[in-house]
Order: structure tokens, then C-alpha cells, then sequence
């Protein structure tokens, strides 16, 4: 049964696309303790679960040849730790925008969730992100700014950091519309890494080193002013806040239990033996 694709228009077969991207579910679910990967607002519901028909198979080829740039580029040196600079093009604009539209085009988004003038500005981002996905604008008629920033492992955790820090920056997945003062933005954060695009303004200041630009280079460590290196903490604060239930908490000690080993080789728990020597990679520090 056809359907219209939701980025070229065009009535046809559409496939199952994933909100955050599959080759960091695989990670996930390859290096962790349990494959139930669940999401910071809803626990209960696995993230792998979460898909939609979105894209037709051409839609979903051109993006998926970004996402292999992203994973093999950034995603898994970062995760391995192999390099600390990131040369990139115009592939890491393309993926960032794709990322942010594909989230917004899904139900995830709880557009109606926001007032009239954050769903104007969000509107308004999603039609220009998908022009220039679909080459009717070029890449350089992009005026919002994206940024990429990269978390790792340093010697101690800053003071701020919230209960559940390590596990959120180390293997936390989440998407969300995110305001900061009187800004909208759209957050994806990965294990060890979190974009942001702008939406209403458009570019920001304080995240400078972060800003993806048509070429490039990402290095490390990088400084970001407050307020946008809160916000991971506070993404990560509301994980104490909205823990799985007990019946969901029941199945992953069960999973564990029928599958020792898969615990002791996971990443899982690799992250709760670093305890609280695992944080921000970047500085933290006051614009002047």
C-alpha cells in the first residue's frame, strides 16, 4: 500500500524508519547488558520499537548514505576512542538537518504540544530542512546553525552533574524539542556526543567551536559556554525522574539473569564500574 513519502512527496511503498538512526540501536543492543533500550520521557517503551513509516526506499537511501558517513567518520572512532579531530564536509550538515527533520516529521515531536508561535517557527524549520534535503534549496541557503558537541571521559565529574551522569553521557540515547531561555531547538544525543540544530533564533553564540559548517574540522577537547552545556544534565536529570516501572524493571533483571554473560562482556556495565570518573570532555565555562 502506498503512501506519500514524507520528504520527496511522492505517493509510494514506504519503509520503516528509525527516529535515532540504526547503526547506534546496533551498538546499543550489541554492546549492552540487555537489548531493551528505552527512552528518557517513556521508559517503558523500548526506543527500537520506535519506528515509522516515514520514507520511500530512494528518500531512505540518500539519507542512509549520510548516517554510514556519520558512523564510520565520527560515530565509531568517538565510541573507540581513536581519534580526537574530525575532518568532515558537507555529508555532516546533510545528516545533522536530516536528523532534526526526520525527528520533527514524527510523532515523537508532540508538535501540538507547543504554543502557536514555537509551532510557526517549527514549521517553518521543517520545510526548509526538507527543501534542502531534497536539493530544491543548496546546502548554503542554510541559515540555522547545527553543532555537533562530543562527550568523553576525563578524571572527575563536575559538580552540577546529576545523579545517572555516566550512563546518560556514556550510552544515553534521547530527541527532543528543547527550549533554552527564549529558544527552540532540536537536541539528539548519542552515546558520547549530542547535536543541536537551531530553530527560532536561527544561529546562537557560545557554541562556536561546535558549529558544523559546509567543511570542516571537529576538534577536541571543545569549550561550550553555558547555558547549552546544561543541557544534557538536565535531559539527564529527568531519567532519575522517570525511572522504568517495576513490571518493566522486572524484565531486564530476568533478561540478566537467563543471560549472565552477556553483563560481564557488555559496555553496561563497564559504565558502572567507572562510576563517577566518567564527564564532559568539553569545558564547561561562563561566556565573558
Amino acid at each position: 500500500m502506498s503512501s506519500k513519502c514524507r520528504l520527496c512527496g511522492d505517493d509510494r511503498e514506504l519503509r520503516q524508519s528509525h527516529i535515532i538512526p540504526n547503526f547506534v540501536i546496533r551498538w546499543l543492543k550489541e554492546s549492552g547488558a540487555t537489548p531493551f533500550l528505552r527512552g528518557v520521557d517513556d521508559p517503558d517503551t523500548r526506543i527500537q520499537d520506535k519506528k515509522e513509516k516515514l520514507l520511500c526506499s530512494e528518500c531512505e537511501q540518500r539519507i542512509g548514505d549520510w548516517e554510514q558517513q556519520f558512523a564510520s567518520r565520527i560515530f565509531y572512532p568517538v565510541i573507540r576512542q581513536q581519534k580526537t579531530d574530525f575532518e568532515y564536509d558537507s555529508w555532516l550538515k546533510r545528516f545533522t538537518i536530516s536528523l532534526s527533520w526526520r525527528f520533527l516529521v514524527s510523532s515523537f515531536s508532540a508538535m501540538d504540544a507547543w504554543d502557536s508561535d514555537e509551532q510557526t517557527a517549527l514549521r517553518e524549520a521543517e520545510h526548509h530542512w526538507r527543501a534542502i534535503l531534497n536539493g530544491d534549496q543548496p546546502l548554503s541557503a542554510a541559515t540555522r546553525s547545527h553543532h555537533l558537541i562530543l562527550l568523553g571521559e576525563t578524571e572527575s565529574v563536575p559538580s552540577e552533574a546529576p545523579e545517572g551522569w555516566e550512563f546518560y553521557s556514556s550510552r544515553g540515547i534521547d530527541a527532543s524539542v528543547v527550549t533554552v531561555d527564549d529558544g527552540i531547538y532540536i537536541y539528539s544525543k548519542f552515546p558520547q556526543m549530542f547535536l543541536l540544530s537551531c530553530v527560532d533564533p536561527p544561529s546562537v553564540d557560545g557554541l562556536g567551536e561546535a558549529r558544523i559548517e559546509q567543511t570542516g574540522t571537529i576538534e577536541t577537547p571543545q569549550v561550550v559556554h553555558s547555558p547549552w552545556s546544561k543541557i544534557p544534565f538536565r535531559r539527564a536529570e529527568i531519567i532519575t525522574e522517570n525511572k522504568a516501572s517495576p513490571r518493566e524493571q522486572e524484565k531486564i533483571k530476568q533478561h540478566i539473569q537467563e543471560h549472565p554473560d552477556s553483563l560481564v562482556d557488555s559496555k553496561t556495565i563497564e559504565t558502572a564500574v567507572l562510576n563517577r570518573h566518567t564527564a564532559v570532555e568539553f569545558t564547561v565555562s561562563q561566556p565573558a
